[in-house]
């Protein structure tokens, strides 16, 4: 993954809010997600498809880490939710 993937929603699943959580629905395979804090606000930011570049760049203003550390830590993740078919990236 670069700087210039682009990072889009399975706009299949249904989403719902949770205090700090986002719970989530795929109705093809009828399997539930949920995602923690930050995942969520990976998510939200994720609302039109954006590059993981423009992603990381409001990720470090709110959660005060470097540029490489975050795209390090939520490139697993983003992979991750792509296996599930949660999030398209190319």
């Amino acid at each position: 993954m670069t700087n210039e993937s682009i990072i889009e929603r399975n706009d299949e699943l249904l989403s719902s809010d949770m205090d700090d959580e986002l719970v989530m629905m795929d109705l093809e395979s009828n399997n539930y997600y949920g995602l923690n804090k930050v995942g969520k606000d990976i998510w939200e930011k994720i609302e039109e498809p954006t590059t993981l570049e423009e992603l990381c760049s409001d990720l470090i203003k709110k959660y005060n880490v470097s540029f490489d550390k975050c795209k390090e830590d939520i490139t697993p993740f983003l992979e991750k939710l792509q296996e599930m078919n949660i999030v398209k990236i190319s």
